[in-house]
């Protein structure tokens, strides 16, 4: 596990464990919540100590707003696992009631909402796998990491790692990827809420996002939809997304896995660089 993920586990058991201590008996863990939270709290050591001695000063903030704003009682709190999120549910603690529901993303110092790969980009607005704009996307995408991959090993025979390549990486892999998805992106603008929707979440939540000195509260369950979507090309690794309703993103591509192969192992780091929705931030 990641460390940045650890952390985000942490932070999300230190919250539920706050609510729980609040709300007493008008509070039920799910058996998925106790689970996990028997699992983090074994794996509180493994984190920085200033790290979580920052959660446990700031959480209570973060716990008093959701308390505030999911007055119904009783409540059954559910932690949700990873496999939520690759269905598009980016939910990390929800709240149920018997007449409501509150979602809630939770992330520590970090505006990542999604981490995709750029070979199954039809997929990701709406495409099936047998499409046959999907076969041709495929087609293309390996072309490019089998020539990459040629390419490396005309500079160097030896060579295993993607760091021992860089020039290489940037001109036939990194350009040429961007390139094709910007075009295909571009070419099904009409899909913008489909891809929204896949890039965010499929759900209504609320993002908590807990930085240094203060807490932003962003309501992603008063996104407006996507008329299109338009898709520009930045530098060599970098595809500036905007959906025009008042939300870009900006999607960074980079190697998932540090050793070269003819397939290939990308990833996006897609990130927030523009969104008008409602926020709240407490200072402290």
């Amino acid at each position: 596990m990641s460390i940045s993920n650890l952390n985000g586990r942490l932070l999300e058991y230190v919250i539920v464990s706050n609510l729980k201590n609040k709300l007493g008996d008008e509070c039920t863990l799910t058996q998925n919540s106790i689970n996990s939270n028997l699992r983090d709290i074994n794996k509180l050591h493994e984190v920085d100590k200033e790290l979580l001695n920052h959660f446990k000063k700031y959480s209570p903030l973060i716990s008093n707003w959701i308390i505030e704003n999911f007055s119904e009682r009783p409540v059954t709190i559910d932690r949700l696992g990873d496999g939520s999120g690759v269905k598009g549910d980016v939910t990390d603690i929800r709240l149920t009631s018997n007449v409501s529901t509150l979602n809630i993303s939770i992330k520590n110092n970090n505006v990542s909402i999604k981490h995709q790969r750029p070979g199954t980009t039809p997929i990701h607005i709406g495409y099936n796998k047998k499409d046959t704009i999907t076969e041709d996307f495929s087609i293309k995408y390996k072309k490019i990491n089998k020539k990459f991959y040629l390419e490396s090993l005309k500079k160097s025979p030896n060579v295993e790692l993607y760091r021992e390549v860089e020039e290489s990486k940037n001109i036939y892999l990194y350009k040429p990827i961007c390139r094709l998805v910007n075009e295909f992106l571009n070419g099904n603008k009409d899909r913008g809420d489909i891809y929204q929707r896949f890039l965010i979440g499929n759900v209504d939540f609320k993002q908590i996002v807990l930085w240094k000195k203060k807490i932003e509260i962003k309501s992603f369950d008063e996104i407006p939809n996507s008329p299109k979507m338009v898709v520009e090309l930045n530098g060599n690794s970098y595809l500036k997304v905007d959906f025009n309703n008042g939300i870009i993103l900006m999607m960074r591509l980079h190697t998932a896995s540090s050793r070269i192969s003819e397939t290939g192992s990308l990833k996006f780091d897609t990130k927030i660089d523009k969104m008008d929705i409602p926020t709240k931030t407490i200072n402290f």
